[in-house]
This record gives structure tokens, C-alpha cells and sequence, in this order.
């Protein structure tokens, strides 16, 4: 296989891992999610909630997640992410996994939930996707897609890690942090570590709630390396559930 690297940017837009790299032709097996979650403890520990995250740039794929309370502080979390319509990487993934929620952690006991929370992230994907750069050919001379089709054909696979600080300064308004590590495999493409971090606000209407974060994100592989920044967004309605 021939090496390059990706001088330019990879920006994973507003919910959406999108490597918008002009006259670059990147390898990667898809990330199993190109978003994150708000601040930790912003839902109370009998509540779940439907979210909804995308970027402004439509064709470029959304993502949504429904995470259900297991116990007061562990909350079993089903998500799915996908990316269309685009010549750089299609994709679609389904997550399972948990979330550990550690609340708090200053020990304030505030009625209205004010404090210092964090929480723990880990689960498994599997979909199809990715992308296959036209400078990697084997030593066949065919190109990886060639050999197994399209984004669609391609089976993948992958787990993930992540870790969430926040501190909500007043009932409907927090700040938060976050960071996670993904590893992911599909047919014909080299195993690919992602890496992002970001940090935003979470703000509390009602049952509705919304954050934004920007931050920095990229990808590793035996073909590409590529890092930049990023900004996300998700909008989200919370419910009480009967256990």
C-alpha cells in the first residue's frame, strides 16, 4: 500500500465526522460515533431521553441516541450514527453501551442540582462504511474497493471509551468537558483509532434540553493521520420513565 498523510484539517461538523480535505484521499474505518453527549447529569436519575444530533450541513449525516436509566447512576444507552450522500466516507453504525454517572461530586446536596458531576462512557458498534483512498493500492494493483465495493458493502465493527466532567452552575445551565477514544475495522480498510475532545454549555428549557461543543478530533491508521478542529450540537427531550 502506498502512505500519505492529510495536511488539511479534519473537521467533524456539528455531530458529523466529515474528513472535508480537498485534494487529499483519505483511508479510514468509520467511527462508531461522530458525537457526544451534554454535560454529565443533566437528566435526573429516573428520567431517559430521545436525542437528536446533526450538522448544518445536511448531506453530511445526523446521529440520535436513547439512553434509559438502568439504576439511579447507570443508564444503558442505544444509539446510531450515519453519514450520506457525500464522496469521502458513507456510513452507518449502531452503538450499544453504557454510561456511569458519578454525581455530586463537591457534595453540595443542592436541591436544584447544582454541583460538580462526571461520568464514564464505554460500548460496542457494528454497521457499514468508510473510506477507501484511491492512492492505496495493493500489490495486485487493485484498489480496496475494488476488491470488496462500496462504502455500503463494507462490514464494520468497533468499541469505544469516553469520559465527561461538567459543573452545572445553575438548574438550567451547565459547562462540561469530554473526551473519547474509538478503535474500528471494515472489510478492505486499515484499523483506524479516532481521538476527540471537546468542551461547551448545556442549557435546561423544560423538558428540552440542548449543548454545543467544539473541540479538537482525528484519526490514526496505518495509511492516514489526520488531526483538526470540531464542532458539534444536540437537541434532546427528556421524559420520566416508570422504574
Amino acid at each position: 500500500m502506498a502512505h500519505h498523510a492529510c495536511p488539511l484539517p479534519i473537521v467533524l461538523g456539528l455531530g458529523v465526522a466529515f474528513a472535508a480535505l480537498a485534494g487529499c484521499s483519505p483511508s479510514f474505518s468509520p467511527p462508531l460515533m461522530s458525537t457526544h453527549f451534554g454535560a454529565p447529569g443533566r437528566l435526573a436519575p429516573d428520567e431517559g431521553h430521545v436525542e437528536a444530533t446533526g450538522t448544518m450541513w445536511g448531506s453530511f449525516g445526523a446521529g440520535g441516541s436513547l439512553p434509559l436509566p438502568v439504576n439511579a447512576d447507570l443508564r444503558l444507552e442505544v444509539r446510531g450514527d450515519a453519514r450520506v450522500g457525500t464522496t469521502d466516507g458513507e456510513w452507518a453504525l449502531g452503538t450499544v453501551g453504557f454510561r456511569y454517572t458519578a454525581r455530586d461530586l463537591t457534595h453540595r446536596e443542592d436541591p436544584d442540582g447544582q454541583g460538580l458531576y462526571g461520568d464514564l462512557e464505554g460500548g460496542f458498534g457494528l454497521g457499514v462504511g468508510g473510506e477507501a483512498s484511491a492512492d492505496d493500492v495493493d500489490d495486485d494493483g487493485l484498489f480496496p474497493h475494488d476488491a470488496i465495493g462500496g462504502d455500503w458493502d463494507r462490514v464494520a465493527f468497533g468499541g469505544y471509551l469516553g469520559a465527561g466532567l461538567g459543573y452545572r452552575i445553575w438548574k438550567p445551565f451547565a459547562v462540561f468537558g469530554r473526551v473519547r477514544a474509538q478503535g474500528s475495522a471494515a472489510q478492505g480498510l486499515p484499523e483506524t483509532v479516532w481521538g476527540t475532545a471537546v468542551v461547551g454549555p448545556d442549557f435546561t428549557f423544560g423538558p428540552v434540553l440542548l449543548y454545543l461543543a467544539a473541540g479538537w478530533g482525528g484519526y490514526w491508521n496505518a495509511e492516514d493521520g489526520v488531526m483538526g478542529p470540531l464542532f458539534e450540537g444536540g437537541l434532546a427531550y427528556r421524559f420520566e420513565t416508570a422504574w
